[in-house]
């Protein structure tokens, strides 16, 4: 999981299920479902927006593949990604420690 400094917009093409964690230090967090199936309720585009949002996604277990794309505003700056603590974060949202595990290995 990282966090930027910058805006960023994950879109995602024809996917399978992937599921998005934003975890937030307050303890509040979102999931996002993203998909093709916008009548399932799926997202085609998620905001991940600047300072204090985490951020990390996964392909859910049944997928095969899930060509993704992102658009950052301002343009993406390296030095302005931040790895953190994986302990911090399973704190502030314990409900997904699991998965913050499984997002962290990579």
């Amino acid at each position: 999981m990282h966090r930027l400094r910058t805006d960023e917009v994950l879109h995602v093409y024809l996917i399978d299920l992937v599921e998005m964690l934003q975890p937030v230090e307050d303890g509040s967090g979102r999931r996002i479902h993203l998909g093709s199936d916008i009548g399932r309720g799926l997202a085609l585009q998620v905001l991940a927006p600047r300072g204090g949002v985490w951020q990390g996604a996964r392909l859910f277990p049944q997928g095969h593949h899930a060509p993704l794309g992102t658009m950052m505003a301002p343009e993406c700056d390296v030095a302005g990604t931040e790895s953190g603590d994986r302990n911090l974060r399973q704190r502030w949202w314990p409900a997904v420690g699991k998965i913050i595990d499984l997002l962290d290995q990579y």
